[in-house]
């Protein structure tokens, strides 16, 4: 199953951030280790990733860090929202980037929830 964050990259609503020769950085995290992997498998197959470095990893190793693109990836749809009901790490998680944010998941997640930060910043598409 391909994660959402590589479906949003090869999506024509990503293609303005690499054509024309731009380098731009683009990092994809998510709240959990175990998603990383899958996700460095899913995006290595990709075309255009020989030519464009995508970091991947948690948010919380992202602290301090920035990418021009940063794609947040949810994985939760059901269970408790602990992660994204602590401020710090949501901070981290929606500020790294700097010229885009995208957010990933389910946004019915987010609504039954009651996450008000997410549910401001979320777009469908």
């Amino acid at each position: 199953m391909m994660d959402a964050s590589t479906i949003v990259l090869q999506s024509e609503e990503s293609k303005p951030y690499f054509s024309d020769g731009k380098r731009l950085s683009v990092a994809v995290i998510t709240p959990y280790r175990a998603q990383c992997r899958p996700l460095k498998l899913a995006l290595g197959k990709l075309d255009f990733r020989e030519h464009l470095p995508i970091e991947v990893d948690i948010v919380d190793a992202f602290q301090g860090r920035q990418a021009d693109v940063v794609f947040f990836s949810f994985v939760r749809t059901a269970g408790p929202a602990t992660f994204y009901a602590e401020n710090r790490r949501m901070n981290v998680a929606i500020s790294r980037a700097r010229v885009c944010v995208y957010l990933v998941g389910s946004i019915e997640y987010i609504r039954r929830k009651r996450l008000p930060a997410l549910t401001v910043l979320w777009k469908d598409r």
